[in-house]
């Protein structure tokens, strides 16, 4: 009978969970992309436990083309790999688990900012860990912003005066950056009308130091001496940058056209400072004076410069034909 049977009703209240998306974004990249960076996201009492993971990035032996879910290994983490643009989100996060995240890539210089529910909050340095609770509702965005820029600075000097002690005014300088496709051209840059395939870059007559900032590590540069102090030797040649490997050094190199004398003066390193010189006669020594040798054509060395290691090549000139 029903009114005088008995009714039971189950309410059954659905567990508040979280999210968390971790984004990865590159800087100071000709060509960002190619490179992946490692994460490891780990969470607090989730031992044997899974976790819903979505998104454009990978985990080993797991298929993340659709919403998937992965098990939570016994140390409570989860490795994962982003490349430059892709994200991934954990979601289902029971509310109160805490949870850490920390990059593990290095060579790069980075820092990551979080938005909690649509709120910023400012970046954090490099190597720091991201700790976070799960609370009701939480949407949480980290980004992981890496920065790969690399700079490239030198200081004017009076080569004639056989030490790195002689600062020297009067000097401008064009850097260049090849943009062109295939194998990079070995010919003179015509100031006056450069070629497409090069973009400058600065120009800068603000000597007797010359600092170029914010260039990529993965492009190839062409540095020209566009003005030359009064009374020096204009160099007939100009150098080609490229920065060595991952984070290794810059490769210098000549470039002269065919037929030239050698009056492109080669850098000099002096407390891992770097030093160009300028001359008033012909003749380029082979040794310089106090604090360093001059590096000169026909030598081939490795120093350290700022911590890198710096490569320079005096023989190895790049010629153009005809």
């Amino acid at each position: 009978n029903l009114f005088t049977g008995s009714t039971v009703v189950q309410i059954k209240n659905a567990p508040v969970t979280g999210t968390v998306t971790v984004r990865k974004t590159v800087t100071g990249l000709q060509n960002p992309g190619t490179d992946e960076f490692e994460f490891t996201i780990a969470f607090i009492g989730l031992t044997g436990s899974s976790v819903q993971v979505q998104g454009s990035g990978r985990i080993a032996d797991y298929d993340l083309s659709e919403n998937i879910e992965v098990s939570v290994g016994q140390n409570n983490t989860i490795t994962f790999y982003l490349n430059n643009g892709e994200s991934l989100t954990f979601s289902g996060l029971p509310q109160g688990v805490e949870y850490t995240i920390i990059e593990t890539t290095t060579g790069y210089t980075y820092s990551y900012a979080t938005t909690v529910t649509d709120t910023d909050t400012e970046a954090e340095p490099q190597g720091t860990t991201f700790t976070n609770t799960v609370a009701e509702g939480d949407q949480i965005l980290v980004t992981y912003t890496n920065a790969a820029d690399v700079n490239f600075s030198f200081t004017k000097v009076d080569g004639d005066s056989g030490n790195a002690n002689t600062p020297l005014n009067g000097a401008g300088f064009t850097l260049y950056r090849w943009v062109g496709t295939g194998d990079v051209s070995e010919d003179l840059i015509n100031t006056a009308s450069p070629d497409a395939n090069w973009s400058v870059v600065s120009v800068t007559n603000t000597g007797p130091r010359f600092d170029f900032t914010g260039l990529y590590p993965d492009a190839t540069y062409r540095l020209v001496e566009t003005t030359t102090p009064g009374g020096y030797i204009a160099p007939e040649g100009q150098w080609q940058l490229t920065y060595n490997g991952t984070y290794n050094g810059w490769s210098i190199s000549m470039v002269t056209a065919s037929g030239t004398s050698e009056k492109t003066p080669a850098f000099k390193v002096v407390n891992s400072t770097l030093y160009l010189p300028n001359y008033t006669v012909p003749s380029i020594p082979v040794t310089g004076g106090e604090g360093g040798d001059w590096i000169i054509y026909g030598l081939a060395g490795t120093l350290l410069v700022g911590g890198a290691v710096l490569t320079l090549f005096g023989l190895l000139r790049k010629r153009r034909q005809g």
